[in-house]
This record gives C-alpha cells, sequence and structure tokens, in this order.
C-alpha cells in the first residue's frame, strides 16, 4: 500500500512540474484526470490502469490492485484580449486575465473484491478558464451630446465600466463505481453526482436596465 501511494505521489509531481500538460484541456473539460490520463493527451479509456479510470471507463478498474490516488493537476490558460482605437464598451489596449494558474484536484480509491470485480470511489473537478480584471485597466464613460457634454453610461472603474470584473465555473464529480467481468466483456456501473458552480461580476453596465 505505502508503494502505490508513494508511486501516485510520484505521477502527480510529475504532472504539475510538466509544462506540456499544462495546456491540456479540451474547452473547458481537461483531457485526463490523474497523471496517466493527462500524459495519454485524452486517450485513457483505453489505457485504464490506474483508480481515476473510474472518471472515463469505470469497467477499467477491474483487475487494479487494491489502491489510493490523489493529484493535482495545474491549468496555465492564457486569457484577454487587445483592442484598436477606441472601444465604447471595453477598456482600450492589450488586457490580460489575472489569476494565472489554476489547481484542480482528483482524488479515487479501488478495491477488487474478486479476480472477476472491483469497487471504487473518484472526485475529480473540471476548472481553470476563468477571467479575473481588476481596477488596473479603466473603460471610459460614453458620452453623448455636444462636445460629449452628457454621461449616457458612467464608468466605475475596470474593463467593462462595472468596477471589478470575472467570470467563474466551477464542477466537481463524485462517482461510485462497481465492475465486473463476464468472460471477455467487462461491464462498469457508476453512478455520478455532480456540482456546479457559476459567478458572474462586473456585467452591471451591461444590464437591461442600463441598456
Amino acid at each position: 500500500m505505502t508503494r502505490l501511494i508513494a508511486r501516485s505521489i510520484l505521477f502527480t509531481l510529475a504532472a504539475v512540474a510538466s509544462p506540456s500538460l499544462a495546456f491540456g484541456a479540451d474547452g473547458y473539460f481537461l483531457t485526463g484526470y490523474g497523471p496517466r490520463q493527462r500524459a495519454l493527451g485524452g486517450a485513457g479509456v483505453a489505457d485504464s490502469r490506474d483508480p481515476m479510470a473510474m472518471s472515463i471507463n469505470p469497467a477499467g478498474i477491474v483487475g487494479l490492485d487494491r489502491e489510493f490516488q490523489i493529484g493535482l493537476a495545474a491549468s496555465l490558460p492564457e486569457r484577454g484580449y487587445s483592442t484598436l482605437g477606441q472601444p465604447a464598451v471595453l477598456a482600450p489596449g492589450d488586457v490580460r486575465s489575472g489569476r494565472p494558474i489554476f489547481p484542480v484536484p482528483n482524488a479515487a480509491y479501488v478495491k477488487p473484491i474478486d479476480a472477476e470485480s472491483a469497487w471504487g470511489i473518484a472526485n475529480y473537478g473540471n476548472g481553470g478558464l476563468n477571467t479575473s480584471y481588476d481596477f488596473g485597466h479603466f473603460k471610459p464613460p460614453v458620452l453623448a451630446g455636444p462636445g460629449g457634454a452628457i454621461t449616457v453610461f458612467p464608468s466605475f472603474g475596470g474593463v467593462l465600466g462595472g468596477g471589478w470584473a470575472g467570470l467563474d465555473l466551477q464542477q466537481s464529480f463524485m462517482s461510485a463505481t462497481y465492475a465486473r467481468k463476464f468472460g471477455p466483456i467487462t461491464v462498469g456501473f457508476s453512478p455520478t453526482l455532480a456540482v456546479q458552480m457559476f459567478n458572474a461580476q462586473g456585467l452591471n453596465p451591461h444590464s437591461p436596465d442600463e441598456l
């Protein structure tokens, strides 16, 4: 058991330290959960040899030894925008989002029942494409009238004029798995509980009341 835990920690450190894995995502979803899946670039269904197989191929846990695995992936997405001229709805210039590093944890435990069956639990998540824009980039107020004498939309700072702005979407999944082998076929059953949180700030200037 100690050897298996040590091996999982080693794989986890390798996943976090490798720059080639930092950009491994398929839209908002990660290409894999755990160091083995990330190293395979999304081909983990065909290589189910660790407890995190429950996240994509529940049947893959049959034949594994008793094992506990915990990991932490680090996503480093490049987020921002660039403008030309003087835009009306955004702060001008080349603007980069803050919060460059997003940790995404995962953990799993699998235990064989006999040579033909096994059970396990896994917890994993998605995240890392969130945006965070501070007051350092100022969107000027929108003016109208002769010589811009009337302020149509005042600015409270931030890239949208509504102060600090950002979007935050987090997802967490917990799966309980049972798998059994029937001759050449292995079947896995993995009911999953999913929790999602979404938060948006700084969008007040674009609300129906303001527009």
